[in-house]
């Protein structure tokens, strides 16, 4: 693409920003940095967001990064990583005319209204995730609307997110589900550990003892089915080993 945008440009003419406009249409890029190696080299490095959760607002998933800035859909972010069309609008997509509502000028579908979901709807639906999830990633919710390209305010999504950040990468990789619910957050594991996190203090110590006791568990060959670091000084675990 950028081959074709500018080969044979003049290379003082060519800017940052005009690769950062020549790229919009990739979500994922966060940055661009351009280095001219004269007399015919420009040198292109792109800088990417790095998703860490899928967010369902209302009825549209999206992906988005450690500090809640919304990436892009779920849909847009499996058809730009797999090359495949994703599927086709929601019914809450498409207005009144039969055609898909749009954000004005940029054909970008706009956000629709965000459904309250909660109790066991809402947990179907986090386990379910999106319809195609392209990325390992666990699922949380957000109140309200959320918007591509803004950043999530919500305290409790804020603190979700510093929670799945502070897992080790194969915990992360792992976890299903994150929930909050008067600033209490529980975990859901893919191998069915269901884990009460407690509050958002003390994460570092949270993390040591989920480690901690994990690796408890898998010494003596059993599998930890429950964990409450509510307290992490005084960890709750079952079954209780013998």
């Amino acid at each position: 693409l950028l081959r074709r945008q500018y080969v044979g440009r003049n290379l003082f003419t060519v800017t940052a920003a005009d690769v950062r406009k020549t790229l919009t249409p990739f979500c994922f890029v966060s940055g661009v940095r351009v280095d001219r190696d004269f007399p015919d080299t420009l040198a292109v490095t792109v800088d990417e967001y790095r998703p860490v959760a899928y967010v369902l607002s209302g009825d549209r998933w999206f992906v988005v990064d450690a500090g809640g800035h919304v990436i892009c859909r779920a849909a847009v972010a499996a058809r730009q990583l797999t090359g495949r069309p994703g599927p086709q609008p929601t019914a809450a997509e498409v207005d009144a005319t039969g055609t898909a509502a749009t954000e004005p000028g940029t054909g970008v579908p706009a956000p629709g209204a965000a459904t309250p979901v909660s109790g066991q709807a809402l947990e179907d639906r986090l386990l379910a995730g999106p319809a195609r999830a392209a990325l390992a990633l666990p699922r949380l919710a957000a109140p309200g609307r959320i918007r591509e390209g803004a950043s999530i305010g919500d305290r409790g999504v804020t603190e979700m997110l510093g929670v799945v950040v502070a897992l080790p990468r194969s915990l992360q990789r792992s976890l299903a589900t994150v929930r909050s619910e008067q600033g209490q957050i529980e975990l859901q594991f893919a191998d069915g550990l269901a884990v009460r996190w407690g509050d958002a203090e003390r994460t570092l110590a949270k993390t040591v003892a989920l480690r901690t006791v994990l690796r408890r568990y898998a010494s003596r060959g059993t599998t930890c089915t429950f964990m409450d670091l509510s307290i992490p000084d005084k960890t709750l675990a079952r079954p209780v080993l013998q």
